[in-house]
């Protein structure tokens, strides 16, 4: 006579002597339990039926055929949801898709959603991230009709510093159909630069903010550094003497070019200036990051030493005309060029970049002093 798992001899007394084959039986057969925690009581028990009088081999007198000894007897192999379900690996999920309570992250009681009802149109494509200066970059954007129903009247649309390059979209776009919009930015102007892409239709819209960071610098923005030309408004006399753009002493050659500034007549002991202004409102996006760094270079000389004295400001300003910051070379003299530099960041706020140099003469008809090679280059690299 036997049962799964169990063999059992019929003798002449009443009750029969059974043995287990552990080699058939399957983890269902023994109440539920895991196999690693087979192991653990499979050692307790046996040393439990040791005292007990059980043989090494498993085998015992007078015990219940159909009660398995290596069984906990407090595991229900029919399941009962009180159970330990770590114990049972045929035990039921105790997580319950129905509950309310449910933590909707568990992918158990997880279950996926279907199309949203009607049309309802999606945008998902790569950010723009960090681009150089003056390049045309590209970006494709993906538009999905994630409905249940044709999305009709769709129209693509770019605002901002962007601009819409091309796109596919048709009119109507049917359930889980894609379109593309592919959006360009030029690198014009450095600096943190926003906008946005909008895909519109009957009934609804979505949009997707988009951004991108313009790096590089400005090349010379002093408007003919070199002074060869001296075109109108690049520059302007406003002190007690003169100044000559675009001339070339006898015995004083350029230091680049074929020309430089120079002061002329005027009083004695008083400041000759002549002013640039350079308007810098272009790159107010990377000026107010406080990353924006402008570098300030150029040549003075004068006629003869500690006769004739030079000067170099350079002061950052508000919309109000106050002063930000400030560079200032102090007054010099020389008869070879030699070069200023001066290299910070912009103040927030700033809106205007203005250059005086000045001549103070001493005595003589003239004051001279004499600038060339004007620089200033912003550059931003956050």
């Amino acid at each position: 006579m036997s049962w799964k798992g169990w063999t059992c001899v019929a003798g002449l007394a009443t009750v029969a002597a059974c043995s287990f084959d552990t080699a058939g039986a399957g983890a269902g057969d023994l109440g539920g339990a895991s196999s690693g925690e087979d192991t653990e009581t499979s050692g307790e028990e046996t040393s439990a039926d040791t005292t007990t009088g059980m043989s090494g081999s498993g085998t015992s007198q007078g015990s219940d055929p159909t009660s398995d000894p290596t069984d906990d007897p407090t595991d229900d192999p029919t399941g009962d949801p009180t159970d330990d379900p770590t114990d049972d690996p045929t035990d039921a999920p105790t997580d319950d898709p129905t509950d309310p309570t449910d933590d909707p992250t568990d992918p158990v009681g997880s279950s996926s959603s279907g199309p949203a009802e009607g049309p309802a149109l999606e945008i998902s494509g790569e950010a723009f991230g960090t681009i150089d200066a003056g390049s045309n970059e590209t970006r494709d954007f993906t538009v999905t009709n994630i409905g249940d129903d044709d999305a009709t009247g769709v129209a693509v649309s770019v605002s901002g510093d962007f601009g819409l390059a091309s796109t596919d979209c048709p009119a109507t776009l049917t359930p889980r159909a894609s379109c593309t919009a592919s959006v360009t930015h030029q690198g014009n102007e450095l600096g943190p630069a926003t906008g946005l892409l909008e895909a519109v239709f009957d009934g609804g819209l979505d949009d997707e903010p988009l951004s991108v960071d313009v790096i590089g610098d400005t090349g010379n923005i002093v408007v003919d550094g070199g002074f060869e030309t001296c075109p109108p408004g690049a520059g302007q006399d406003v002190g007690p003497g003169d100044w000559y753009c675009g001339v070339e002493w006898e015995g004083i050659p350029a230091q680049q070019g074929n020309a430089y500034l120079s002061s002329g007549e005027g009083p004695n002991d008083q400041q000759f200036n002549y002013r640039l202004n350079i308007d810098v409102t272009t790159y107010a996006n990377a000026i107010s990051t406080g990353a924006m760094e402008f570098a300030f270079s150029g040549f003075a000389r004068t006629w003869d030493t500690n006769n004739d004295f030079y000067r170099a400001r350079v002061r950052y300003l508000d919309a109000g005309g106050t002063a930000l910051s400030e560079f200032d070379s102090g007054w010099q003299s020389g008869t070879t060029w030699t070069q200023f530099t001066d290299v910070q960041a912009a103040p927030a706020g700033t809106e205007q970049v203005r250059i005086n140099l000045h001549c103070e003469k001493s005595s003589g008809d003239y004051c001279d002093a004499y600038f060339d090679n004007l620089r200033l280059v912003g550059a931003y690299a956050p």
